[in-house]
């Protein structure tokens, strides 16, 4: 977002806006009903922030790192994307238990949304599309083509992984939405470095 503004004032401001982002948000808490300030979400976001501007952007000046670093971020991406799906990696402990989460597999898409409460459906909509377009974005970056049907099967997998979990419930919803999270980051990179293109072609030169 900061692309054009100098690499030192563009990390300050990077790091001010993150800071004051955070302030923001935690004086509106004091507008909505059962939440409260807390100081340390700010000083959590402001350590996070001086983290960016500072030691990531020596990390990505690594040889290694400027070498593999696609590669990197498609691999934390899914990493990323397994652990929220299998947290709390807990087993079931019988057959009749396993009997019973095969009994539960939703089947038909969006079925636990039609009589949940809309914000936690959003929120855990946006969570799997998050998810997944953190993913296909990762390996557009990587690729000019990625094969974004894999982004589908490891979401497949991770649903039908679930079923051995007494804390998640397997769902061809998450399956999907993951999917067209993936499409959506995708599609998202490649816009962006057209847009790119076409301003570095139009860009008069000296």
């Amino acid at each position: 977002a900061l692309g054009g503004v100098p690499v030192r004032a563009a990390g300050l401001l990077a790091w001010i806006g993150t800071t004051l982002l955070a302030i923001g948000l935690e004086a509106g808490k004091l507008m909505i009903v059962g939440r409260a300030p807390n100081v340390d979400n700010v000083l959590l976001a402001t350590a996070g922030g001086l983290l960016g501007v500072t030691v990531l952007p020596a990390l990505a000046r690594l040889r290694i790192v400027r070498e593999h670093g696609p590669v990197w971020l498609v691999a934390g991406a899914v990493a990323l994307l397994v652990y929220e799906e299998l947290t709390p990696f807990a087993v079931v402990a019988s057959t009749g238990a396993l009997s019973a989460r095969l009994a539960r597999i939703e089947w038909v898409p969006f079925t636990s949304y039609y009589g949940a409460d809309a914000q936690s459906a959003l929120f855990d909509l946006a969570k799997k599309v998050g998810l997944g377009a953190l993913v296909g974005a990762a390996m557009r970056h990587a690729c000019p083509r990625p094969r974004l049907w894999l982004v589908l099967l490891l979401a497949a997998l991770l649903e039908a992984a679930q079923v051995l979990q007494p804390v998640h419930t397997p769902a061809v919803t998450d399956a999907l939405m993951i999917y067209v999270g993936a499409l959506a980051g995708a599609r998202l990179v490649a816009r962006n470095r057209a847009l790119a293109g076409r301003s570095a072609v139009r860009r008069p030169t000296a």
